[in-house]
């Protein structure tokens, strides 16, 4: 039988729009880690840079560079569904969390 937390939390979607390449590159290699790109981070005909990937623990992020201040909507709520909702909420911490600009 299919875990239907992690199926439930797949079926949710973040939003990541970035400033910088650099910004997007980084971000982009911890989410993609151990889990499954369906877009590759690259140029497409409706983004400079666009990629699409589902995290190691099944949430998907699609980033785009905006060129504007960075601007995460996660859907954070979903997290409680998760059986690793600890160890879910430290990795998004660690990869989102920036003290020197605020966020």
């Amino acid at each position: 039988m299919a875990d239907r937390n992690l199926s439930l939390l797949s079926l949710f979607l973040c939003l990541f729009f970035g400033e910088t390449e650099n910004e997007m590159d980084t971000l982009w290699n911890k989410l993609a880690e151990k889990g499954t790109v369906m877009m590759p981070l690259e140029k497409y005909p409706f983004a400079e840079k666009f990629g699409w990937t589902a995290d190691r623990f099944g949430l998907s992020w699609q980033l785009f560079l905006s060129g504007t201040k960075q601007e995460i909507k996660p859907v954070c709520y979903l997290w409680a569904i998760s059986r690793s909702c600890e160890e879910a909420m430290n990795f998004y911490t660690s990869v989102f969390m920036d003290p020197d600009n605020g966020y």
